[in-house]
């Protein structure tokens, strides 16, 4: 966190979360090259789009999907994360002189550290998230039994292998397990996405969790919270929108930039409540520029 030492990131948020998680690291004096492009007004903000424009090199990205848990990591993946580095520090000093350029050195500077003050949300498993899953509305109720067991069987053998839950097994094939219930490995063969791999590493398990929701309670769906804004509120947000929208043509930016959904949501919120400052939330630099354009929009018609 050496405030004298810059960090330079392209799209950092995910490294930022997942450092401050895993290795409890602090940040300070950060750069990130795609929010840069996105404050300069850019229409393609990936790495390789940016390279491109500067640089006149066209990077592969073959790799970025790739699994990168692999041990030894091969000749092609070094290279590529050789590359996805060999050009960023070079490409933050062009991005620092167009910000300049612009004028959008402040915005720059608070969005790097609004990323310094991520902070990761740590969510424990859901054992009722199966409910959340696409296509669970067309099971029967002894099918979402299914359905439930498989799921805690993937989240548990995630955990033993130390691996992502959708890297064990696809959420739509969950569901058509449950809803086609083989009982037997040669029915199991046969349900659409069950893969080679996927028979030999959890068949047993998946045949097991498959009769245990046939013998178990069928489930509740548990009652849902109600997050329904009211008329006026959605009004003001829709109205909050379009001036966003207006605001970013007229800067040349995309409309994130002058402020995100979250902001305009609690502005909206705040004025439908009737609070006495309902622009409470935004910085002194978004105060300063879109403050008197906002007070006007959300003041009361005569």
């Amino acid at each position: 966190a050496d405030p004298g030492i810059e960090k330079v990131f392209h799209a950092g948020e995910y490294d930022v979360l997942c450092l401050k998680r895993d290795y409890e690291f602090r940040f300070a004096n950060l750069f990130d090259t795609m929010i840069t492009q996105r404050l300069l007004g850019a229409k393609e903000l990936g790495l390789a789009a940016a390279i491109h424009k500067y640089f006149g090199v066209t990077l592969s990205k073959k790799l970025q999907r790739a699994d990168w848990g692999i041990r030894p990591l091969s000749e092609a993946h070094l290279k590529y994360a050789q590359l996805d580095t060999h050009y960023l520090l070079k490409l933050s000093e062009l991005l620092k002189d167009a910000l300049r350029a612009k004028g959008r050195e402040a915005d720059a500077a608070e969005a790097f550290a609004e990323l310094c003050e991520l902070e990761p949300v740590v969510r424990g498993f859901d054992p009722d998230g199966f409910w959340r899953l696409s296509g669970r509305n067309r099971l029967s109720g002894r099918q979402l039994a299914c359905l439930r067991e498989v799921y805690l069987m993937r989240e548990t053998r995630a955990k033993s292998l130390d691996r992502a839950p959708f890297r064990i097994m696809p959420e739509d094939l969950m569901v058509r397990l449950a809803a086609d219930g083989p009982e037997d490995e040669a029915a199991l063969s046969k349900v659409r996405g069950m893969t080679p791999y996927l028979l030999r590493k959890f068949g047993g398990a998946l045949l097991d969790a498959l009769a245990r929701g046939r013998a178990a309670p069928i489930p509740v769906e548990p009652p849902r919270t109600s997050l329904r804004r009211s008329n006026k509120e959605r009004r003001l947000f829709e109205s909050l929108r379009l001036w966003r929208k207006e605001a970013a043509a007229r800067e040349g930016v995309e409309p994130v930039v002058v402020l995100d959904t979250t902001a305009l949501q609690e502005i909206a919120r705040g004025a439908a409540a009737e609070e006495p400052d309902r622009l409470a939330g935004l910085s002194e630099l978004k105060l300063g520029r879109y403050g008197e354009s906002l007070r006007k929009l959300l003041r009361p018609k005569a």
